[in-house]
């Protein structure tokens, strides 16, 4: 069965320590260790019981724990590489160069301090379906300044992503109102926010861009390239063209880098 492209998942490439597998691996022959060393002590120090049983559990416990360090390493190994093949590292350093793109053709100096924001979604499910629970997903960091953290997602029936990945094409909307509560209606208004979701978003910006990113079927996206910026003229013109042309490049690490 051929490979298909798709965003890497952050619940792969970033789980909570609770969940790595070389943990559990050596939780697990630590105990076999444990229970086996404390029998071998018992027999051994044990009068009425042979001496052969105590040095046998001893060295069935010696045994476990020379296992139990190999599998973990190798299962540690092993994790990385599972890790690697879904770390959006790759796909980071493209943002960067978007965002450093950008910034110049603004006149901006090349540091992060939140001027424009750039993230990246992954979309799970089918957003073409009547009765859809499809939802994107934050795949990465922001990149030029804080803001929410992977792996958050939003419904995709809400916002200026969700648009874009139901339509599959690229938009930009600029701010209409500069009062925060007005603000917080209008996103819950025209985009489909609720309440709890506008007023998270972060009250300075001016304008957003949010662009489809495809994979090896047409016109059904895989993802959406989400911008911001406090400043209303960021993603106006020639610098629209260049984030959707960009985007292109996205796509050709994703076919080179994430395929499963």
């Amino acid at each position: 069965m051929p490979k298909t492209i798709q965003l890497p998942d952050p619940r792969k490439w970033c789980p909570p320590w609770w969940e790595w597998s070389w943990i559990r691996q050596l939780i697990g022959g630590m105990l076999v260790f444990a229970g086996a060393a404390f029998f071998a002590v018992r027999m051994l120090v044990d009068s009425q019981t042979p001496k052969w049983i105590g040095f046998s559990l001893a060295i069935i416990a010696g045994v476990q724990l020379i296992l139990t360090i190999w599998n973990t390493v190798v299962e540690r190994k092993h994790e990385r590489e599972r890790r690697r093949a879904n770390d959006p590292l790759d796909l980071m350093a493209q943002m960067r160069a978007i965002n450093h793109q950008l910034r110049q053709r603004l006149g901006l100096e090349t540091k992060y301090d939140s001027e424009i924001r750039i993230t990246l979604y992954r979309l799970e499910g089918d957003p073409f379906q009547q009765d859809t629970d499809a939802r994107l997903r934050q795949v990465t960091e922001y990149v030029g300044g804080p803001g929410g953290s992977p792996p958050r997602s939003f419904t995709v029936r809400s916002g200026i992503i969700g648009v874009a990945a139901r339509l599959g094409d690229a938009f930009v909307i600029t701010r209409e109102s500069e009062n925060g509560s007005e603000f917080v209606h209008e996103m819950a208004k025209k985009w489909g926010y609720t309440i709890a979701e506008a007023q998270a978003i972060a009250s300075d910006r001016s304008a957003w861009m949010a662009v489809p990113i495809f994979g090896e079927e047409p016109g059904r996206p895989i993802g959406v390239l989400y911008l911001d910026s406090r400043r209303p003229e960021a993603f106006d013109g020639a610098s629209r063209g260049d984030i959707i042309h960009a985007v292109g490049g996205l796509e050709e690490i994703l076919r080179e880098r994430y395929r499963s």
